[in-house]
């Protein structure tokens, strides 16, 4: 693994927002900042984009064979979440700030949707967590989110109205998966808020809009109490 980061906006900021991103992504990222900088108005934010990373291998929790041809999924996901939290961790030194005063959302599509959310269920540097369109029909996932607490106290999920629809046996459990996946987030006591938003289209329609009407969903309650601190 390679990771690779870029900072779009002032880390001085309180508000960050973290995505891992293939090349389709970052193609768009320029269409998703504008659309989280409309839906957030005048807030500013810092958003910092990872790439670099194996998608199959470096995205997924456990070993499990391939969907498609190609390279079976590998278990880096821990490790991708350690370098991804020590490079914020170093950012924030080197702006002479502190992690801990930061309001981290992390948000990922497809398997950077499920690296997402391990990362929500493994960490506690995160407020809130967007997965959209994640791999939540991936083996054992569920189960795995049965038997654990997530960390964030906000999660945004959201799928394409047309994903069920692939002929795929595999991926065409997507919708049951992620209806499951929300009702686990609504027992957790640790979760404060969850919600679940059906898009029209399948997996690839629009990925930067959905991921940032995410983002934005997930930083409101924290705007709100930030702005109530501030008037006293």
């Amino acid at each position: 693994m390679d990771l690779k980061y870029e900072i779009i906006g002032d880390p001085a900021s309180r508000y960050w927002l973290i995505q891992i991103m293939d090349e389709s992504d970052e193609r768009d990222v320029s269409k998703e900042i504008e659309c989280i900088h409309a839906g957030l108005e005048e807030i500013e934010v810092c958003f910092i984009m990872f790439t670099g990373v194996d998608w199959n291998r470096d995205l997924t929790p456990w070993m499990a064979p391939a969907v498609f041809k190609g390279a079976d999924f590998g278990s880096g996901a821990e490790e991708t979440r350690l370098e991804m939290e020590r490079i914020l961790h170093r950012i924030a030194v080197l702006n002479r700030q502190h992690i801990v005063d930061k309001c981290l959302v992390i948000g990922g599509y497809s398997l950077a949707g499920l690296f997402t959310l391990w990362c929500a269920y493994n960490s506690t540097l995160f407020y809130g967590a967007v997965a959209a369109s994640p791999s939540v029909w991936y083996p054992k996932w569920i189960s795995y989110a049965k038997s654990n607490r997530c960390h964030c106290k906000r999660v945004y999920l959201s799928l394409g109205d047309k994903e069920k629809n692939t002929k795929n046996e595999i991926l065409s459990q997507a919708e049951d998966k992620i209806h499951r996946q929300l009702q686990l987030l609504k027992s957790d006591p640790n979760v404060h808020d969850s919600t679940l938003v059906m898009n029209p289209g399948n997996h690839f329609d629009k990925p930067w809009e959905r991921t940032a009407s995410g983002f934005v969903w997930a930083l409101q309650e924290q705007l709100i109490l930030d702005e109530a601190m501030k008037r006293g």
